[in-house]
């Protein structure tokens, strides 16, 4: 199976999110667990929704190890989301298409 097919990411884009964390001093190397393993264990469990005892199966580590970098890894993205993902347009402002329709506009009205 590939990368893409495992994690939904090719391997130029898991290698470059890798050397960000790293770059940015996001994740560092564990005892038994590498940055880059750390990255991919967190890819598999959101790209297949899979349990860790599946991520432990498949990683060959404990089931608590599988946790412990799990939660650093989804630290860590969500610190670098605030950094890669802008909304396009300012949030402040109610589209259009919201405020003329009657089927989202309840939900927005102040």
């Amino acid at each position: 199976m590939s990368c893409k097919e495992q994690l939904r990411l090719d391997r130029d884009q898991f290698t470059q999110l890798v050397d960000l964390m790293i770059a940015r001093n996001l994740l560092e190397d564990g005892k038994y667990v590498k940055v880059s393993e750390q990255v991919g264990i967190a890819l598999f469990i959101l790209a297949k929704g899979s349990s860790y005892r599946d991520a432990s199966d498949t990683f060959k580590h404990s089931v608590s190890t599988i946790c412990k970098y799990f939660k650093l890894v989804l630290d860590a993205l969500v610190i670098l989301s605030f950094d890669i993902i802008r909304p396009h347009c300012d949030l402040s402002e109610i589209q259009p298409q919201v405020q003329r329709g009657t089927k989202y506009w309840p939900y927005f009205k102040v």
